[in-house]
């Protein structure tokens, strides 16, 4: 993945790498579409019940994913700052997981000031 982070939540950067999965979320105005369409984009299992918990068990399940992009997200971090942090602090944990099991995941987050980023392990 050349220069960019090996795993952890980061701020979206200017270019991502080819196999990156990017998931637009323009126009996202509530946390339950904003998990509905994370995962519809991602073909998540009929189970996945579009709440924070479903969100971290197929997002550790989903070996298959090493970078995510979720992108246009700056509005709704600005309009539902709870459900934007608590989306930050569940994608740190899936990451967190997922460096242990030796399946490192870099996830790139639109709207997410630098200061806040962290990579996995900390």
């Amino acid at each position: 993945m050349s220069d960019l982070p090996r795993h952890g939540v980061f701020p979206l950067p200017d270019s991502l790498p080819a196999d990156c999965r990017r998931i637009d979320l323009s126009d996202c105005d509530s946390r339950a579409e904003l998990l509905q369409r994370i995962g519809s984009a991602l073909d998540f299992p009929d189970w996945y019940d579009a709440n924070f918990d479903a969100l971290f068990d197929c997002l550790v399940d989903a070996e298959e994913i090493h970078c995510l992009a979720l992108t246009h997200l700056q509005d709704f971090a600005a309009r539902h700052a709870a459900d934007f942090t608590t989306l930050s602090l569940v994608l740190g944990a899936v990451c967190d997981v997922r460096a242990e099991l030796g399946q490192p995941v870099s996830v790139f987050l639109a709207g997410m000031d630098e200061n806040d980023a962290f990579a996995s392990g900390q």
